[in-house]
C-alpha cells in the first residue's frame, strides 16, 4: 500500500491517495515485487513474455504518475465535488484509455502498454481500477492495480485563531473591510452595506441568508481568496459586484449581474438572470432555471451533482474571563466609562461610550473588553481590540480607520462614510499576551 498526502493549511483540505497493486508496486522506474496473476510459471526461456510483463507494470506506474500530477494540479480546489469533478472531467483525460509507447524497441518489436481505468464508486474515498496490458510482438501480459483517492477537509482546532471579526449582525457604511483571516456574521441585506463597500476578507461565514441587489459591494479577497459560506439562500442580483473565492450555499442561489471568480457549490436550486460572469464551474443539487436564449457556454459551467460537500458554521460561545483574571493580566477594571482611553491601555468596563469631541483623535494599541456595549464616535484613527461578548460595537464617526480585532454578540455597526477596517487575526494581535476571552462550542 502506498500513501500520498498533500496539505494546504490556507485552503483547508488534505488529499490522500492509497495505491494497492494486487501486491506491491514501486515508484516510477522501479519494479513490482509481486503481482497477483494466474500465470506464475514464467521461465527464463520465455523472455519476451517476461518483458511484456514489465511493460504492463510500467503502464501501471505511468498511469499512477498521471494521477499524482492531476492531484497536484487540482489540489487548490476546496471541496471533494470540485476535486473529483476536475480529476474526472473529459478534458483531464485521466480516465480515458491510454497508450504508452515510449519504450526502447525489443529487437525488431516496439513495446507498448494499453491502460484502461475504471471508476469503481462515486463516494469519497474513491476507488479506481487500472488494467494495463503490455505488448511485445505477439506476447502480452496484464497487470491490475487498485487506487484509492481520498479528499478530506483539514480539521482546525477548537479555537478561532484566524478570527478577524465575530458578530451576529453587521452594518457597514464605510469603504472597505480588509483582512487575511475569517469573519463570522449572520446574513446581510443590501441596506446593511454601503453600495460600493468592499469585503476584502479571505474567508467569510454568513450564518443566514445573504441578499445583495443594487450597488457593487464586493465579497472576498481578490489577492488571497479562500471561501464564502452562506447558511441560507444567496441572492446576487442587480449590481456589477465581484465575488472572490469559492462559494458554498446551503440553500438556493439567485445570480444575475455578479462576477464570480471561484467555484460555487449549491445545495439547492439556481435561478439565473441575464447575465453573470462565471470564471469556473457551479455545482448544484436542485433545479436550474434561466431565461430563454441564455448563453450556452455559460450553461456548460453549471454541473448537476447528487451532493456537495458538507460544512458547518464555526459558531462559538464567547465568554469573559473572571474579573480576577483581568486584574492579574494587567487590566484596569472600570465601570461605565465615557473618557478617552490612553494608548496602550487594557480596560475591562461595564460599558464604554466615548463621544467627547474635545477628546483624543487617535488611539494606539488599546484593548477594551466590555460587559456591555462599546461606542466610539470621535476617534479618526485607532488600533486595538474591541471586545463586547454580550453587547454591541458601534463606530459612528465618518472617515475612521480602525486596525485590529472586533468581537461582539449583538452586532457591529461601522456607520461612518469612508471608514476603513483593517482587521487583524486575534492570534496575531494577542501574540505576546493571553487572549482576554474564552471560545467554546455551544
Amino acid at each position: 500500500m502506498k500513501r500520498m498526502q498533500d496539505k494546504n493549511n490556507n485552503k483547508g483540505y488534505s488529499i490522500v491517495m492509497v495505491v494497492i497493486i494486487l501486491g506491491i508496486i514501486s515508484i516510477l522506474g522501479m519494479t513490482i515485487a509481486s503481482v497477483t496473476s494466474t500465470e506464475h510459471g514464467l521461465t527464463r526461456r520465455d523472455s519476451k513474455r517476461q518483458s511484456a510483463y514489465y511493460i504492463a507494470e510500467s503502464g501501471i506506474n505511468l498511469k499512477i504518475n498521471d494521477f499524482r500530477k492531476k492531484m497536484i494540479e487540482h489540489q487548490d480546489l476546496s471541496s471533494e465535488t470540485a476535486f473529483f469533478g476536475s480529476m474526472e472531467a473529459p478534458a483531464s483525460a485521466l480516465l480515458a484509455d491510454t497508450l504508452y509507447d515510449d519504450f526502447e524497441s525489443y529487437f525488431s518489436d516496439q513495446p507498448f502498454a494499453e491502460v484502461v481505468v475504471e471508476k469503481v464508486n462515486d463516494e469519497n474515498p474513491r476507488e479506481y481500477l487500472i488494467r494495463s496490458t503490455g505488448y511485445i510482438g505477439s506476447s502480452s501480459r496484464e497487470v491490475e492495480a487498485s487506487i484509492t483517492v481520498e479528499w478530506t477537509p483539514q480539521q482546525s482546532g477548537g479555537g478561532m485563531d484566524d478570527l478577524l471579526l465575530y458578530s451576529t449582525d453587521m452594518v457597514f457604511r464605510g469603504r472597505s473591510i480588509n483582512g487575511d483571516g475569517t469573519i463570522v456574521l449572520n446574513g446581510v441585506q443590501t441596506h446593511d452595506l454601503n453600495g460600493g463597500a468592499e469585503f476584502n476578507v479571505s474567508k467569510i461565514y454568513f450564518n443566514g441568508s445573504v441578499n445583495l441587489s443594487g450597488g457593487s459591494a464586493t465579497l472576498g479577497k481578490w489577492n488571497n481568496p479562500d471561501s464564502i459560506f452562506v447558511n441560507g439562500n444567496l441572492r446576487l442580483w442587480s449590481g456589477n459586484r465581484d465575488v472572490y473565492g469559492d462559494i458554498h450555499v446551503k440553500g438556493n442561489f439567485e445570480l444575475k449581474d455578479a462576477n464570480i471568480h471561484g467555484n460555487v457549490y449549491v445545495d439547492g436550486d439556481i435561478t439565473l438572470g441575464w447575465k453573470p460572469t462565471i470564471d469556473n464551474n457551479i455545482y448544484y443539487t436542485g433545479e436550474l432555471s434561466y431565461p430563454n436564449n441564455f448563453n450556452d457556454r455559460l450553461l456548460e459551467k453549471f454541473i448537476k451533482v447528487t451532493q456537495v460537500s458538507d460544512w458547518q458554521i464555526p459558531v462559538r460561545t464567547i465568554q469573559l474571563q473572571e474579573d480576577d483574571w483581568y486584574l492579574s493580566n494587567g487590566y484596569e477594571i472600570r465601570g461605565d466609562v465615557s473618557e478617552a482611553v490612553p494608548s496602550g491601555a487594557r480596560w475591562l468596563v461595564d460599558n464604554y461610550d466615548f463621544t467627547n469631541w474635545q477628546g483624543a483623535r487617535r488611539l494606539d494599541d488599546v484593548v477594551i473588553v466590555s460587559k456591555g456595549d462599546i461606542v466610539i464616535n470621535t476617534v479618526n484613527d485607532f488600533s486595538g481590540a474591541l471586545i463586547a461578548p454580550y453587547g454591541r460595537v458601534i463606530l459612528p464617526q465618518g472617515g475612521t480607520t480602525f486596525t485590529g480585532v472586533i468581537v461582539s454578540k449583538n452586532g457591529v455597526r461601522i456607520e461612518g462614510g469612508g471608514s476603513i477596517a483593517n482587521l487583524v487575526k486575534i492570534q496575531d494581535y494577542f501574540s505576546s499576551e493571553p487572549i482576554p476571552i474564552l471560545f467554546s462550542d455551544p
